[in-house]
């Protein structure tokens, strides 16, 4: 995930045609022999000039040909979001956890002015943990929990080695009826995929119930109350 361009990279006075550059994060990668990364952290100062982003860095001046992405480019490295903000960690939501024990998640909730509820019907956010594809079997019944405009974020292991796949993970949510919108990094060994139900479920459903709302059966002609 995150943004790629390919274009002409310059780094400490070498240039590179046709490079691949991959902004996430963290850190900006770019492609080749030798592989180039360059973590935010180590980054002292961005400028951007007519489409050209230079990132000053104490191993040499980077400079990407990035035309009319530059700005965004270098506003995401000057402000790099929080995992909070990609997580939609708001004031005042409801947030709950399942096979997920985060002591920093749940301090990041409160620090963002959510809280930290039981499962129960009508919660905002679910944060999911799961480290077995047996555990995708509960995804129905969380569904039933999210409030219509709620999120379902699933957390699994990073890597081809995980016990879960991202495949798995992706067939499993929209089996119950969920369309996934979002995968960001939710820790060093974490990727988190972020799930809804679709907004034409959302119209027909009531409130936490995962059923179809009923309808109010119209008054007949001629009656009323006596």
């Amino acid at each position: 995930m995150g943004r790629q361009l390919e274009t002409t990279v310059s780094f400490a006075g070498v240039t590179r045609r046709n490079a691949g550059v991959h902004l996430d994060s963290k850190a900006l990668q770019v492609s080749g022999r030798p592989r180039i990364e360059v973590a935010f952290a180590e980054i002292s100062r961005v400028e951007v000039d007519g489409g050209r982003l230079s990132l000053a860095t104490p191993r040499g001046l980077l400079v990407i040909e990035a035309g009319d992405q530059a700005e965004a480019w270098a506003e995401k490295i000057r402000s790099p979001a929080t995992r909070a903000k990609k997580l939609g960690l708001r004031p005042g939501s409801n947030v709950a956890l399942s096979g997920l024990d985060d002591p920093a998640l749940r301090a990041e909730v409160e620090s963002a002015g959510a809280r930290v509820v039981a499962l129960k019907a009508g919660v905002d956010l679910v944060f999911f943990g799961v480290e077995s594809p047996e555990a995708l079997s509960r995804l129905p019944g969380l569904v039933q929990k999210l409030a219509p405009d709620g999120a379902l974020w699933v957390v699994r292991t990073k890597g081809r080695g995980a016990s879960v796949s991202e495949d798995a993970v992706r067939t499993a949510a929209r089996g119950a009826g969920l369309v996934d919108v979002k995968v960001v990094s939710f820790s060093d060994t974490q990727s988190a995929d972020k799930f809804v139900i679709p907004v034409a479920k959302r119209q027909r459903s009531a409130p936490g119930s995962g059923a179809p709302a009923r309808r109010k059966r119209p008054k007949e002609r001629g009656q009323g109350s006596s």
